[in-house]
């Protein structure tokens, strides 16, 4: 019994490209539990609806012989069949193989990385694949361009979800003296028929091109690099269809803050790999890389909220249209302004922006707002006029949330509220960066009493403040 047993554990894997692998079907059920989740979906019951959980496993095809999963899961599946006694055998080639030949030491001109940069950077290059988790302002961008200047003669595609970090991206990437190209829009053939080249788009614009023809001849492009990678969460996203398609041996992503969600996690590393080193935002404070925060927390006018509401509705009542609290922002803004303090305020609908702006402009307070429809050049040149203290305020839709580099930033105001960790950490994450003259940082956040939601959401919030250490 135990031979049979053990003979039933034998299995064969084989990989086939960077982003497939596949397994016998009649094997298939002894790594199923390595890549299982769990799904949730509501259905029509007698008085409301039901929530109905299940479990599934993210295998990206199932035929009668085989069936395929990620290569991406491949560290995941060898760790539960070690835990677990199963024997795997190997077919087919590491999709990085005879990458090595074109490795050299990163070197970036005027760069000197950082001993914590150095270990991330290392990570990525031995491991050819994977997530590197580090905080906001930690020094993303540079380690991307250092990965990418130890291959030489390779071609990159960055892949960003905005166009600001498209530009932001490229302005570093030239300032390095890499050969950049922008993608905006319709493609043209000749942005990518350079040698040792980086090509910089937003998810859009490629899963666009992607729909019209297979314009990335294969493996054209040999690195693949997403910024803010947590955004590749679900298995039939944007990302997801894009990073199928595209046979990159080379694949890093970078983010502050990993799903929390079981599938999401799953789906980030399978498409991109696992994940490979960590800075956390302590280990940033201690080294002084960023500054620590201090906390403001002010609690926000009530308004009558009925309890039946629907979240959106309490949303609109308790915080985009509440007169008082937007007025509370206003005062706060001044304050800060007055004391010599640049201000981001973080806002998540646009109604809500002008509402704020309104009130700021009540008290003879300039400030502006950037919002998706701001131009890309108006984006651009107020990021630099806050950078540079020229103006003291802007307001900001999630366009601003993520990886805009506003280093001598000193309040951030979230007025948005909320509940996500990701969105939290990102937001409030503006403001950490260290430069010369500046010690600290100061977030602020609002308890909203008006509505048992805003209640349980402030609570979150305060608990990823603790977690962190700055409460």
């Amino acid at each position: 019994m135990k031979k049979a047993e053990q003979a039933k554990r034998r299995i064969e894997i084989e990989v086939l490209n960077a982003v497939t692998s596949s397994i016998k079907r009649e094997d298939a059920r002894f790594i199923a539990p390595a890549i299982e989740y769990e799904k949730v979906y509501w259905r029509k019951g007698r008085l409301r609806k039901e929530e109905v959980r299940y479990k599934t496993n993210l295998w990206t095809y199932k035929g009668k012989t085989h069936y395929h999963f990620l290569t991406g899961h491949l560290r995941r599946v060898l760790t539960w069949c070690r835990q677990n006694d199963i024997w795997v055998n190997f077919k087919g080639e590491r999709p990085s193989l005879g990458i090595d030949k074109h490795l050299r030491a990163p070197n970036l001109d005027g760069i000197v990385l950082r001993p914590d940069q150095c270990k991330l950077v290392n990570k990525a290059l031995i491991g050819k694949r994977g997530i590197i988790k580090a905080p906001t302002r930690s020094g993303k961008t540079i380690m991307q361009y250092a990965i990418v200047s130890a291959f030489e003669g390779l071609n990159t595609l960055f892949l960003a979800h905005t166009k600001d970090l498209v530009n932001q991206l490229a302005s570093e990437g030239e300032k390095f003296g890499f050969n950049v190209a922008v993608c905006h829009g319709e493609v043209k053939d000749y942005e990518w028929q350079d040698q040792d080249q980086v090509v910089i788009m937003t998810r859009q614009t490629c899963a666009n091109e992607l729909k019209k023809r297979d314009f990335f001849p294969s493996p054209y492009f040999d690195i693949i690099i997403v910024d803010e990678a947590h955004h590749v969460s679900t298995p039939e996203g944007q990302y997801a269809q894009i990073l199928s398609q595209i046979q990159s041996p080379l694949r890093f992503g970078f983010t502050a803050t990993l799903p929390d969600k079981k599938e999401s996690l799953l789906s980030l590393e399978g498409f991109i790999g696992p994940m490979i080193g960590e800075l956390t935002i302590d280990e940033a404070i201690d080294k002084d890389i960023l500054v620590k925060p201090r906390m403001v927390i002010k609690k926000a006018p009530s308004v009558k909220i009925p309890k039946m509401m629907k979240y959106d509705e309490v949303y609109d009542n308790g915080i985009v249209d509440n007169i008082e609290r937007n007025r509370l922002i206003a005062r706060l803004t001044r304050e800060f302004i007055e004391d010599g303090s640049s201000v981001l305020i973080l806002v998540t609908k646009i109604r809500h922006g002008e509402n704020v702006l309104a009130a700021l402009n009540g008290l003879a307070v300039d400030a502006y707002f950037v919002r998706g429809d701001t131009d890309t050049e108006d984006r651009i040149r107020l990021k630099r006029a806050l950078i540079k203290k020229e103006i003291m305020c802007v307001i900001a839709t999630t366009v601003w949330k993520e990886g805009i580099n506003i280093p001598t930033l000193n309040v951030c105001i979230n007025a948005a509220g909320g509940k996500s960790e990701i969105t939290t950490l990102q937001s409030v994450g503006r403001s950490l960066t260290k430069v010369e003259g500046k010690d600290h940082a100061v977030i602020v956040d609002l308890f909203d009493p008006s509505h048992p939601y805003l209640i349980s959401h402030f609570g979150e919030r305060i608990s990823i403040y603790c977690e962190q250490g700055w409460i």
